[in-house]
């Protein structure tokens, strides 16, 4: 009986020993924690390395819902929503070495991994992008914003009583689980070759007479350089002119060739502008006097009959353009006014005549209107320099079609005889109402 005493004393004494040195190692190994999860992570390095071999894309796979790709030396880039290619660059617009029933616009976005991503139901205003690839990050108001497969604007009756404020929809970041990519820089010596070099996949180019000088002013990143690539690969919109001329305020590659690189002219001076003024519309008299500035610099418009500005999301077609004007006189000093309002800017049709006078007066024009140019845009400061120089005004509101001039209708379906429509901001809706325009034309009863 002692014996056994003994023995479970001692087992007790052992037991109270071994659970003192367990506390103490687990004190120690806290203090340790740190330093194990920095190692342990080490070493998970070449299992994850190796998890993502196995579970991220291959060039040529769709990485949409990967997210990455196995070639750590390639990105993941889309192309529109839903299919994403492992590429070593991307360049914005179509790709012309796709196959031709492939060749729609590459919006060269950066898709984002899920870990950056939101949950469902989690506030995505910062994220702005979702971990689900179907859903969008919608915004409810600017303090909240949801992953949704879809959203209807205003109040949800579906959410609690206490929630139930209007929703905007609108969606958050580019597009989703996207990065935009900027466009890239390029040192601004390398020659623009003639507009002559570029080979025409949708318009008909325009040789003879009238003969048509075009411009547009591009931003040097977003989505008007995947307009303004995808306008000259297929060879519409300004690349359809006699002649032509991108202007951006950075040195921005427009075709990496062959047969050569063509680059933005470059104007000095930022693109930055205020929005207000009775019309609450962007005040950029400035930015586009320094525009005109380099065109009558180029002097590439004393070449041809009538010069056009065009807005890179406006859609038009020339040789409409060119019914409009065939009869007139191109020395004469004339501009086309395309709005009940007064000459609005998506598209500015000056002849020869008025561009000289123009180069002569501009500025004549800046220093009476200078102190305007926090009131009005540039085209309402076109449109007075051209009464300041006795440029006469001629009314054809066929021109343009926006909600903003009557009949105040949205531009598609693009499917009337106006030369211009617009806005047309992404490369699908652009092309797709530039088709609409080319059947109207072509279902149009002669005679």
């Amino acid at each position: 009986m002692v014996s056994i005493s003994i023995s479970m004393a001692g087992l007790l004494a052992a037991a109270a020993l071994s659970l003192s040195r367990w506390g103490h190692s687990s004190r120690i190994n806290a203090l340790r924690r740190q330093d194990y999860i920095e190692e342990a992570s080490s070493n998970q390095a070449p299992f994850n390395q190796a998890w993502n071999s196995f579970k991220c894309s291959s060039y040529g796979e769709n990485c949409w819902k990967s997210r990455c790709c196995k070639d750590q030396d390639r990105t993941c880039y889309a192309k529109d929503r839903g299919f994403a290619e492992c590429r070593l660059n991307c360049m914005p617009g179509i790709d012309v070495l796709e196959s031709p029933k492939l060749q729609t616009p590459w919006s060269c976005a950066v898709v984002k991994k899920h870990s950056v991503c939101s949950k469902v139901g989690h506030n995505c205003t910062k994220t702005k992008c979702c971990q689900d690839p179907d859903m969008r990050c919608y915004y409810k108001d600017p303090g909240w914003a949801e992953c949704k497969l879809n959203c209807t604007a205003g109040i949800n009756p579906d959410e609690p009583k206490h929630l139930q404020a209007p929703w905007s929809c609108v969606v958050a970041g580019s597009n989703l689980n996207i990065d935009p990519v900027p466009a890239v820089e390029t040192s601004s010596t390398t020659p623009r070759p003639d507009s002559a070099v570029v080979a025409s996949q949708t318009c008909t180019r325009i040789y003879g007479s009238p003969s048509l000088y075009c411009f547009s002013l591009m931003m040097p990143f977003g989505y008007e350089v995947s307009l303004i690539r995808t306008q000259l690969a297929k060879g519409a919109s300004i690349f359809s002119c006699n002649a032509w001329d991108v202007i951006s305020n950075e040195s921005v590659v427009l075709s990496p060739g062959p047969p050569s690189i063509i680059r933005t002219e470059v104007m000095p001076g930022n693109m930055v502008c205020k929005f207000g003024g009775p019309y609450d519309t962007a005040l950029n008299s400035e930015i586009f006097w320094r525009v005109w500035v380099k065109v009558f610099e180029l002097k590439r418009f004393v070449e041809y009959d009538w010069s056009v500005k065009m807005d890179p999301d406006a859609v038009w077609l020339p040789n409409r353009l060119l019914m409009h004007v065939v009869d007139r006189e191109p020395a004469s000093l004339v501009y086309l006014n395309n709005c009940d309002e007064g000459l609005h800017g998506p598209i500015e049709v000056i002849s020869k005549g008025g561009m000289k006078a123009f180069d002569l007066g501009k500025q004549h024009c800046h220093d009476l209107l200078i102190k305007e140019w926090m009131t009005y845009g540039e085209d309402v400061w076109v449109r007075r320099c051209m009464g300041l120089l006795s440029v006469a005004r001629i009314d054809d509101y066929m021109l343009l079609r926006e909600k903003a001039c009557k009949p105040f209708k949205d531009p598609m379906p693009c499917d009337t005889q106006a030369v211009a429509f617009h806005p047309l901001k992404s490369p699908a809706r652009y092309f797709a109402c530039l088709d609409q325009a080319n059947y109207a034309q072509e279902d149009k009863p002669k005679g």
